[in-house]
């Protein structure tokens, strides 16, 4: 069959040193079964900032899978203007380009972008071609999370066209797909969806990596770290994380003369600026800024656990908590709700509120000091990764809902 993949943002496979995500794990698995693949995305690669090309681009992966990069521009910032701006232009590239691919047996999109979305379910119901939305984020109410409270009715007033497009989307979906319970339902309720009884949950899923073998050479910036307890966060420095509470935490250890213990933070993103200032004089503090696949995989099998201050909304579920589990990481977390719960559950790492430094502390000084719960807690980590959420069955499992979807509508 012939299936459209529509997903922005994400690595890409003209970019060396990236793993792949999401839709590139999907996209393979699918051609790996021999289906006709067309994955559309921009020429902007989101997580570098960098421009692949100023025009439009059609790239044969494999003998199954295309690649499709439109040209919109560029933004330089994630809060801006030019982000909002750059979505638009992408979105009416969309419209013009896709209709002259093959037509579809199936359509997958990721949600957001909203207006993307939109288009393409509009699209798949005119056309008659069942469209399944895989939901990622919980847009617009994440946007509306930056606005201050008191400014936050007036915000909703301002994306109401957002908000309409949104339930237009979920309620109008063929079928929906999320990375958790919480997410799924959100999208659900969002749009009073009457019938959810065929959407279902499908976590992100991460190649299979050697986890336990001997640590590779420290990169020489970390060299010095030798011999201690390292504690990491990789990823966004976004405003969704709450990287002071680290920094917060590091001073308090660093007072209490725990020198054994040092915070690792790698990524790029809006705050790193104000992160880097606010590190400024500790010595148990290391920013490396962006990392190339293989290095962060070195740096995780040398650290204690992986950090997730999560400080969005409700019920979601981060990214980074997936590499994490996959690199047999203990995680400590502040993200409320479902993956909290199921964390302390398993025994695969501790929990802590985003806004609370010391507990934070509590939890880094438990891993530091309790070997056997270390090793209990890593253990647990490595068992649920490979229960749930190895690329292999997680994605062959994605492929057979979309098969069964394309024959049954």
């Amino acid at each position: 069959m012939i299936v459209w993949l529509l997903k922005d943002g994400e690595a890409l496979p003209v970019e060396s040193g990236v793993r792949r995500m999401r839709m590139g794990m999907l996209a393979h698995a699918l051609a790996d079964r021999g289906h006709e693949v067309h994955w559309i995305s921009s020429t902007f690669l989101h997580q570098k900032k960098l421009l692949y090309a100023a025009d439009d681009q059609r790239i044969t992966v494999n003998a199954s899978l295309t690649l499709h990069l439109l040209y919109a521009g560029r933004f330089k910032k994630n809060l801006s203007l030019q982000r909002y701006l750059f979505y638009r232009r992408y979105a009416r590239r969309v419209q013009t380009y896709c209709p002259t691919l093959p037509r579809p047996d199936i359509i997958v999109c990721a949600f957001p972008l909203i207006d993307v979305a939109a288009w393409t379910v509009d699209y798949a119901r005119r056309e008659n071609i069942p469209v399944l939305v895989d939901v990622r984020d919980l847009w617009p109410d994440t946007i509306l999370e930056l606005f201050p409270k008191c400014l936050r009715f007036s915000g909703r007033l301002l994306l109401h066209q957002d908000f309409a497009k949104t339930r237009s989307v979920f309620s109008r979906a063929n079928r929906l797909c999320a990375m958790s319970r919480g997410v799924l339902g959100w999208a659900q309720n969002c749009a009073a969806r009457s019938d959810t009884s065929l959407d279902f949950v499908l976590p992100i899923g991460f190649p299979s990596e050697e986890r336990f073998a001997q640590p590779a050479l420290l990169p020489q910036t970390l060299a010095h770290l030798k011999g201690k307890h390292l504690f990491v966060y990789v990823g966004s420095f976004g405003y969704t994380y709450n990287l002071n509470s680290i920094i917060q935490a590091a001073r308090q250890l660093d007072a209490h003369g725990r020198c054994d213990i040092h915070f690792v933070l790698a990524g790029q993103g809006p705050s790193y600026e104000s992160i880097s200032r606010e590190a400024t004089g500790a010595q148990n503090v290391t920013l490396m800024g962006w990392l190339e696949h293989a290095d962060v995989r070195t740096l995780m099998r040398v650290a204690r656990a992986g950090l997730l201050p999560w400080a969005g909304l409700k019920d979601a579920l981060p990214n980074k908590f997936f590499e994490y589990v996959s690199a047999g990481l203990p995680v400590i977390s502040s993200a409320d709700g479902e993956l909290n719960v199921d964390l302390e559950r398993r025994g695969a790492g501790l929990v802590y509120a985003p806004d609370d430094p010391s507990a934070l502390v509590a939890a880094v000084m438990r891993l530091a000091n309790d070997d056997t719960f270390a090793v209990s807690a890593a253990r647990a980590a490595a068992n649920w990764f490979d229960q749930e959420f190895a690329e292999s069955s997680v994605y062959a499992r994605f492929a057979e809902k979309i098969e069964g979807m394309a024959a049954s509508l």
